[in-house]
């Protein structure tokens, strides 16, 4: 008779080698040279940025500067269909081929858009990484928009906007960049109603030879060698006779944000009975000198808990409207960065009956700021939160291919978490006074979701 201890021994023995292989796998990791950020440009216009930092997993994304503040009135929500047509067919490859390769290799392709770029992601194995890359390649530059498939996708678009009808969050959002920018950055990352189905062929096409081309275009990897990646774009590329857009293509201009602000709330009324609401000023953009500042600023008035279900009472705005409602509640300050203009406010969740308490608190806590409210220990804890924020980002794959992303197609640079660290320890309490002057003082926009029976309007607030 077999000893019934026998299977579990085995377990443990097979555990123990598994074990025994992954530690080996991570000494053979900490015993490779730190990589730094390299960055290439193509003689067509594109720029390659990648990090090598020896992962298993291979991140790839080919990101456009092309996002919906590029939309205009004739085709606005464009980008909103570009994201729901990613997994169609292209020149070179059905949908159905795509889907199935990608997945052969147990690879991921999303695709993503923002105010200001669209982005088409790959996540597979480093070792299948040649395989992966000509599909990505297909998915985002090869497209072939057939008239047949984009009528059939109508359906995903309207599942989405059944879906923002549910999130007030989202609502909140779409409604506060449309009353502060009315177009280019008020632009909508979904498609109004009334323009579903109204993407066709041509129309695509013509937006993908405008903003999807090389010179508008920045492909970023994680998990990868340089040159391995380098020699993936260009060879692999040429090989499947896919163009990533036409040197020069990239006709149109960015057109500066303008911000309007002061001229109107964005309310939506709905029944649910909680409000969501937002109160804005203009904030600086990425490039800004101020952004640093303005960072600290953002903890030292309330970027949400540290600690999870805690209070957070050790924030300005939250120890506020804690005097002034009993109820649940729920705040946090907005920095939201582009790259020529930002939003810079707070944004809050409240019962109905009490959102007018709740956004009088908070609007008196951002105007006590600018009258000498901070201190040298309010200064110094805002900056050790950004600078752990900073780090702990910096810990997973996704978070680092995005902001070298948004760094390369910003300026073409990827500076080092060292630098931007050493520039937020040299921020001081002036620093972030001078700056909370001149943001917090300026015109104010608002927007609220929910019963708005007792919300008052941003006149009334000020």
């Amino acid at each position: 008779m077999k000893s019934s201890a026998r299977p579990v021994l085995s377990a443990l023995r097979q555990r123990f080698y598994s074990a025994q292989a992954a530690t080996k796998q991570v000494e053979q990791r900490l015993s490779l040279a730190k990589e730094e950020p390299k960055i290439s440009r193509l003689p067509n216009g594109t720029v390659v940025a990648s990090l090598e930092n020896y992962s298993p997993i291979a991140r790839v994304s080919v990101v456009y500067n092309a996002g919906s503040r590029f939309e205009t009135r004739e085709n606005a929500g464009i980008t909103h269909c570009l994201r729901n047509i990613a997994q169609l067919s292209a020149e070179s490859a059905s949908g159905f081929g795509i889907v199935r390769n990608i997945g052969q290799i147990g690879g991921s392709l999303t695709c993503s858009s923002t105010r200001e770029n669209v982005s088409y992601t790959l996540d597979c194995l480093r070792s299948l990484l040649p395989v992966g890359i000509e599909y990505l390649g297909q998915a985002s530059a090869a497209q072939a928009f057939k008239w047949w498939e984009i009528e059939d996708a109508v359906a995903r678009h309207k599942l989405d906007l059944a879906m923002l009808e549910t999130q007030p969050d989202v609502q909140l959002m779409e409604a506060l960049h449309r009353a502060a920018y009315r177009d280019g950055l008020g632009n909508g990352l979904f498609m109004p109603s009334h323009r579903l189905g109204t993407h066709g062929s041509d129309m695509l096409k013509d937006f993908a030879d405008k903003h999807l081309a090389s010179d508008n275009m920045a492909v970023v990897g994680v998990g990868v060698d340089h040159n391995e990646l380098v020699r993936l774009v260009q060879a692999k590329v040429t090989r499947s006779k896919i163009t990533l857009g036409t040197p020069g293509a990239h006709a149109a201009t960015v057109k500066k944000a303008t911000y309007y602000g002061g001229t109107g709330d964005g309310r939506i009324e709905t029944n649910n009975s909680l409000v969501h609401a937002a109160v804005v000023t203009e904030g600086v953009s990425l490039g800004s000198k101020d952004a640093y500042a303005l960072a600290v600023l953002q903890r030292i008035l309330g970027g949400g808990p540290r600690v999870k279900y805690s209070s957070n009472l050790n924030c300005k705005v939250n120890h506020a409207v804690a005097k002034a409602t009993n109820s649940p509640f729920a705040t946090s300050c907005i920095n939201i960065n582009y790259s020529d203009t930002g939003l810079f406010g707070f944004c809050t969740i409240a019962q109905a009956k009490d959102i007018g308490k709740v956004l009088k608190e908070m609007v008196g806590q951002y105007s006590g700021v600018t009258k000498g409210g901070l201190t040298d220990k309010d200064v110094q804890r805002g900056k050790m939160q950004v600078i752990s924020d900073l780090h702990m980002e910096l810990e997973t794959t996704a978070s680092v291919a995005d902001e070298i992303a948004a760094q390369v197609v910003l300026d073409g640079q990827i500076p080092s978490a060292a630098a931007t660290q050493s520039a937020l320890e040299k921020v001081t309490t002036a620093d972030v006074t001078a700056v909370a002057k001149k943001v917090i003082n300026g015109k104010p926009t608002m927007a609220a979701v929910g019963d708005l029976s007792n919300t008052p309007y941003i006149d009334e607030l000020l």
